[in-house]
This record gives C-alpha cells, sequence and structure tokens, in this order.
C-alpha cells in the first residue's frame, strides 16, 4: 500500500490496515468475504431499514402538509430531480422560495 504524503489521516489508516494485516496473519485468521446470498440479506435488510424510516418521514410530513401539498411536491420531484426524496425537495423548495426578490 502507498504512502499517503500530505495527508496524516490517510497515513494513519494506511498503517491500521498494514496492522490489522500483520496481527490476522499472525493469528492464522482467514478473513471471509461474504457470500452473494448474505449481500442480498444485507442490502434486503437496508432497504427495509430506509423504507421504515420514509414512513416515519411521511408520517410527519402529513401531520406539517396536507395531501394536495404533498402532491404538489410529488409532482416537483418528478419533474425536477427524480433521485431525491420529499424531505430534500422541500429543502430545494424552501431555499428557492428564500431567493425569491419581492
Amino acid at each position: 500500500m502507498k504512502h499517503a504524503p500530505g495527508n496524516p489521516a490517510l497515513s494513519l489508516f494506511a498503517c491500521g490496515c498494514r496492522l490489522l494485516g500483520t496481527i490476522v496473519s499472525i493469528l492464522g485468521w482467514e478473513i471471509m468475504h461474504p457470500s452473494e446470498a448474505q449481500l442480498a440479506a444485507a442490502v434486503s435488510a437496508a432497504k427495509a431499514k430506509q423504507a421504515l424510516t420514509q414512513t416515519e418521514q411521511d408520517r410527519f410530513l402529513g401531520s406539517v402538509f396536507n395531501v394536495e401539498q404533498i402532491e404538489l411536491v410529488d409532482k416537483w420531484i418528478a419533474t425536477n430531480d427524480p433521485a431525491i426524496d420529499r424531505s430534500e425537495a422541500i429543502r430545494r423548495l424552501v431555499e428557492l422560495g428564500l431567493k425569491v426578490k419581492k
């Protein structure tokens, strides 16, 4: 592994990785790589957690905005940046609203 001059964080990380590799070798441990099934299960669990978080966000937004306002935000997302979620869309809309000159 190359030394990262000028970046102490990278240098420290590289030293830590080398030390961990040495310890693993001394102990005779084998580094296990996850199987495709384990990776799929981890991704599934992450998506379930994200869905739960999104449900919690939707519940909160529903208490602040009415259904029509949420639908307008969803339409704005669809036409501007489908990759973002409602919270980010609302942040951007507020930002745009604050920039408008009166």
